[in-house]
């Protein structure tokens, strides 16, 4: 059961790896990171049981989500993600390098940023299906976008360009 589980974990990434791959790719780093929130959330939604198998939140036939990571020799206990994740995970680090050179996010390390950026999604999909979000008419414009927009400010973008791109973003393809 745990390699069966594995493997639908594995599949899992992969789909949404394949997703963000066809996105379309944006000159504005921010626009991009937007872009991927909001397939994020798409993928999530068409697949919520999958979702949660993916991240941890259910542990069915005895899976657990640090089974999947690997701890490398002489790590001192640290996991190294899986190749599956890191799939994933790289077009928000290759957006946050970009979103640093380009001047909308203060010097950092891009990595560090990217998890940031997958935490304020994660964070809302997960409260989102969960169905925390009911009390809103739009959760996507009274919660999702101002907390991005919160949050590239807090990494340094402008707040007027933050405002402008998410508004875009939720107008364009995601509400």
């Amino acid at each position: 059961m745990p390699q069966l589980l594995t493997a639908l974990v594995e599949a899992g990434f992969d789909r949404l790896a394949t997703v963000f791959a066809d996105r379309p790719k944006f000159d504005d780093p921010v626009a991009g990171f937007c872009d991927l929130a909001l397939a994020y959330r798409g993928v999530a939604r068409a697949n919520p049981h999958l979702f949660d198998l993916m991240f941890g939140l259910s542990n069915p036939g005895g899976y657990r989500a640090d089974q999947w990571a690997s701890t490398p020799e002489g790590a001192g206990g640290a996991t190294r993600r899986s190749s599956y994740f890191d799939r994933a995970y790289e077009p928000l680090v290759r957006y946050a390098r970009r979103a640093i050179a380009q001047g909308h996010l203060r010097d950092g390390e891009p990595e560090a940023i990217a998890a940031q950026l997958w935490s304020f999604s994660d964070g809302f999909v997960v409260l989102e299906l969960a169905g925390h979000f009911a009390p809103f008419a739009d959760p996507l414009r009274e919660v999702l976008g101002p907390l991005a927009t919160n949050l590239v400010v807090g990494l340094g973008d402008d707040p007027g360009h933050a405002a402008a791109v998410m508004r875009s973003a939720l107008t364009q393809g995601g509400g």
